[in-house]
């Protein structure tokens, strides 16, 4: 049998390694989160709002030369950092260039350019006027706001 003095270096060494591998998984959990805290704020996307989004690509498709004088034809909207444009521009470049600059907007995850090429006529079926385009009924204008 063993004798009392070696049963309690046992537990204490036993006792001991318990201790360190807790504190070694509390350390890599700390790391873990550490982590991720600096990946929100590299971002800095979390106290962003729609709206501030929907401000940003409107600012810089009215600064773009190509585009600023047809801003009442793009609508721009944005749900949960997606952004949707939609209306008419002349020309395919126009209309590339809209969806590229909200694609390099800070924050945006994803566009969804519905935007046409020219414009004219008359509002469709499930669509309703937004400044001088159609918009689905669904969506929110943005233009001239």
């Amino acid at each position: 049998m063993l004798k009392k003095s070696t049963v309690r270096i046992i537990a204490i060494a036993f006792a001991l390694v318990l201790f360190a591998s807790s504190d070694a998984f509390a350390s890599n959990s700390d790391k873990k989160t550490k982590t991720r805290k600096t990946k929100t704020h590299q971002t800095g996307c979390s106290k962003t709002s729609n709206a501030d989004i929907v401000k940003a690509i409107q600012e810089q498709l009215a600064a773009d030369s190509a585009i600023k004088d047809q801003m009442r034809h793009i609508n721009v909207s944005v749900k949960k950092r997606t952004v949707t444009l939609e209306g008419w521009l002349d020309g395919k470049e126009s209309v590339a260039k809209a969806a590229a600059l909200a694609k390099g907007t800070k924050c945006v995850k994803r566009v969804i350019s519905k935007l046409k090429e020219k414009g004219g006529g008359s509002c469709g079926a499930g669509l309703k006027p937004c400044g001088d385009s159609c918009i689905d009924r669904r969506s929110v204008c943005n233009i001239g706001n």
